[in-house]
């Protein structure tokens, strides 16, 4: 749905591919940042373009995506005849498809539960799919959970056939483009596209196609590489850790002697300067100088640190550049 909204501000409103390179984890708390980025045309009128995220938090980002946008598409065409389920069609039983797939891996909350009935005619799947009462579409060309659902055939289709721990994902799209927006309850014939892919068309209870996609590769997966998506620690965070060593009830206070304090009276760099005035006339050299440096905590914590960081490397530098050092800087 990205992808399309930039394709029609841009122009460009075909998806001609789109490939899946990491799954995007959302974790339990906080936010992540999501970036798509359209490059100029090519001599074609093609663009290329890629989706990154990262968490609030850090500063690293992953590639979520790259695909191709272009303003070809070809004239959705509806089905042959208006029947519901078509002809010769007979009913796939998908009561407890959800739980069942829960119990080998992925798991999904109400709104993304669409799968309504199903039917099938050979190798090509058919279903009703719809959205939960009162859900929100504004903003949305194909409401995520709607298209989601309608790919959930293709697990229907697994589990039917006594493979539900061989999970197919998309990986690939092809040829996609959207003619109607904000729908919330579609048709759905899903039928082989070539090995391990799939072609889609989304029509309305008239026969009016609302989407297409020609061709959708499929990815096999395990529930272990599921669950290894679901991982809310970074490879960053996972470096650090709480070490606790034990601490004598008699050991000896640290001593402070020869250590100068600077109160918070008057900016940092004057309390300084006079002490290096005072020193530089004979006061004693103190051994250690500890010197408050505050920021405003304001709702950007990396200005704040960079202020903080600049703050005390004026400090350093003028210190170091007097006549007279403590004999153990700290």
């Amino acid at each position: 749905d990205l992808a399309l909204h930039a394709g029609n501000q841009l122009d460009a409103p075909h998806v001609e591919e789109l490939t899946l390179e990491a799954p995007l984890a959302l974790p339990e708390q906080g936010t992540v940042l999501v970036q798509l980025v359209a490059a100029a045309p090519d001599k074609h009128g093609r663009r290329a373009l890629t989706v990154h995220s990262r968490p609030s938090d850090e500063y690293t980002w992953t590639r979520h995506a790259t695909g191709i946008l272009t303003s070809e598409s070809t004239i959705p065409v509806g089905p042959d005849s208006p029947a519901w389920p078509p002809a010769g069609a007979t009913p796939v039983d998908a009561t407890g498809l959800y739980a069942q797939l829960a119990a080998v891996g992925p798991e999904y909350g109400p709104v993304f539960q669409g799968l309504q009935a199903a039917w099938r005619d050979g190798d090509t799947l058919y279903a009703d799919i719809a959205l939960p009462e009162g859900t929100d579409t504004t903003g949305f060309g194909i409401h995520p959970a709607l298209l989601d659902s309608a790919l959930h055939l293709i697990a229907l289709r697994a589990i039917t056939q006594g493979a539900a721990d061989q999970l197919g994902l998309p990986f690939a799209w092809n040829g996609v483009s959207l003619h109607v927006e904000g729908v919330t309850t579609v048709r759905v014939r899903l039928e082989p596209a070539g090995p391990d892919a799939v072609a889609l068309t989304l029509t309305d209870p008239s026969g009016a196609v609302i989407a297409t996609v020609a061709g959708l590769t499929l990815r096999q997966v395990t529930v272990e590489q599921l669950t290894a998506a679901r991982g809310t620690t970074s490879d960053n965070d996972a470096l650090f850790t709480t070490g606790w060593m034990p601490v004598s009830s008699e050991a000896a206070v640290p001593s402070t002697e020869g250590w100068v304090f600077l109160d918070d009276e008057s900016p940092a760099g004057t309390r300084l300067a006079a002490l290096q005035v005072a020193t530089a006339a004979g006061a004693p050299i103190p051994q250690t100088v500890i010197a408050p440096v505050t920021a405003t905590r304001g709702d950007d914590l990396a200005a704040d640190a960079h202020t903080v960081t600049r703050q005390t490397l004026a400090l350093l530098q003028d210190w170091l550049a007097g006549p007279v050092r403590p004999r153990r800087p700290r």
